[in-house]
């Protein structure tokens, strides 16, 4: 087990021990099924230049899997 990714402050990182830029869907869907995540979190810099949040209830694994694919339309933009 590599220690600099176990060790890593980001839980996702050390879940799944690989750094982020090599994450997929699937590794997310897992992360957030096996730890029980009831909620997501975007957060975007808006055409204001806030930063802003967009938190969304996880319903069903499809929904899941929809926003993961496709992204969400906020205020004309998608994220």
């Amino acid at each position: 087990m590599n220690q600099e990714l176990s060790m890593n402050a980001n839980k996702l990182v050390a879940f799944l021990q690989k750094p982020t830029s090599e994450f997929t869907k699937a590794d997310i869907i897992s992360f957030i099924q096996q730890n029980d995540i009831r909620m997501v979190n975007f957060m975007y810099p808006a055409g204001d230049g806030r930063l802003k949040t967009l938190n969304l209830v996880i319903n069903n694994q499809a929904y899941m899997e929809t926003i993961l694919h496709y992204g969400k339309r906020v205020d004309g933009y998608k994220i």
